[in-house]
């Protein structure tokens, strides 16, 4: 029983909205918890967070020992998150940041609430804390010492102490039944084949038994009621006479007989009934399967997280590539550009350079050409005006013979008539001349 003293772990999650809750219990199902909501987050395109802390919880209260803010998505693989989360597997206080939370979350807790004891769990309790309560010194002095050495504490603390061990035990008794509960209804879809009695005879038996006690409580067992643990009254010793003892010996036996009988038949319900919750309870033969179902789940998780990395990678590359890709054709458009455009400047300066030279050659042999006919025109004008000048020379000189022939006879004839001394009829003179 101060096994109950043991330092017991809890995980509380808080997360954004858009993030389903889950059971949380070891370090090891956070991590696949945060590992299967991020790889939910990646594949919604969604962004969400999940806010963590680990308490640890004994007989001098609650303690927080780390928490942890986790912005997602995230796009590691899952070494990087069991790296990441490594604190939460720690048994000590660790130093940590401080997170401020938004009003509107979503808790969840892996404490609910206190589940309501069966009257069998009920009635051990109440028993166990009034014996607990009425226990003598040298048992609370024992306790005293066991407690010390798995956690010191005050020597004057033993009502706490022993206050704390009863919370502890109906702490127990709930978490025995929370599981109790928690199998029941794992294995409900299975009773109708692994158990042969119908839950509505067995809560008719139950019925029977109780009216049963109810009749006749004087036929139970006293060894086996809890009652049994109080002091009990002595009676006043009775002197039996001679003739009673044969009475009392057949008394004796018929009690005996009935005690065996009714022992027996206790013994009897007693191991149906725990045979009964085994079978309702022994559930070996689906392990192979939930296991199988739940191996399969982490492969398939696992595999979904790889292979999205692989594909967030192989998208990472790709783009890398199409960057690389675009910025060489830039580069190529751009260096073509430039060469294209000192090309076309150098054929610019070229072809005008060719322009003005094929201007100046072409002018300087039209030019060259308008000299030479122009001499050619000159040339037969010189000889037009030699011949024009030759023939006017030739001409003139006939007419100036012509006219100096018949001038001298004019002449001549001006000095006869001089001689004569006659007039000159120069009408009759020009018309003989002509």
């Amino acid at each position: 029983m101060f096994n109950f003293f043991k330092g017991t772990f809890r995980f509380e999650v808080i997360h954004s909205d858009n993030i389903q809750t889950e059971s949380i219990l070891t370090p090891e199902s956070l991590v696949n918890y945060v590992i299967g909501v991020n790889n939910h987050l990646i594949k919604a395109e969604e962004t969400g967070w999940v806010y963590a802390e680990k308490f640890k919880e004994s007989k001098k209260g609650k303690k927080l020992l780390y928490a942890f803010k986790i912005e997602l998505p995230l796009y590691e693989d899952n070494p990087y998150f069991d790296q990441l989360l490594s604190p939460f597997y720690t048994k000590k206080k660790l130093a940590f940041e401080e997170v401020v939370l938004p009003e509107a979350t979503k808790e969840t807790k892996n404490e609910g609430g206190t589940p309501e004891l069966p009257p069998e769990l009920q009635a051990l309790a109440d028993s166990g804390t009034k014996r607990l309560e009425e226990q003598s010194p040298e048992t609370v002095e024992v306790s005293e010492m066991i407690f010390e050495e798995q956690e010191p504490l005050d020597p004057n603390d033993d009502q706490a102490e022993q206050q704390q061990l009863i919370e502890n035990l109906m702490y127990q008794l709930e978490m025995q039944q929370e599981e109790i509960q928690q199998l029941k209804q794992e294995n409900a879809t299975n009773l109708s084949l692994n158990n042969p009695f119908s839950n509505e005879d067995i809560q008719t038996e139950l019925v029977i038994k109780k009216k049963q006690t109810e009749v006749s409580p004087d036929n139970s067992y006293p060894g086996l009621s809890l009652d049994s643990m109080e002091p009990k009254t002595e009676e006043p010793t009775v002197l039996s006479t001679p003739e009673s003892i044969g009475a009392v010996s057949d008394v004796l036996d018929l009690v005996k007989n009935e005690f065996s009988s009714r022992l027996s038949s206790f013994v009897e319900e007693e191991t149906t009934k725990i045979d009964r919750e085994i079978k309702e309870l022994d559930t070996r033969h689906l392990i192979e399967g939930e296991v199988t179902k739940r191996v399969q789940i982490e492969k398939q998780r696992t595999m979904d997280a790889e292979i999205l990395v692989l594909e967030n990678k192989e998208q990472k590359e790709l783009k890398e590539e199409q960057q690389r890709h675009e910025s060489a054709v830039a580069t190529i458009k751009r260096t073509c550009a430039e060469k294209k455009a000192t090309k076309e400047q150098e054929l610019d300066v070229h072809f005008k350079e060719k322009l003005s030279n094929d201007i100046a050659a072409e002018y300087q042999a039209q030019t060259d050409q308008l000299t030479r006919i122009l001499q050619g025109k000159k040339d037969e004008l010189a000889f037009k005006q030699k011949e024009m000048n030759e023939g006017l020379k030739a001409n003139f000189a006939q007419v100036l013979a012509s006219f100096n022939e018949t001038h001298e006879k004019v002449i001549e004839q001006v000095e006869q008539q001089k001689v004569a001394n006659q007039p000159i009829d120069f009408l009759a003179h020009k018309k003989v001349a002509n």
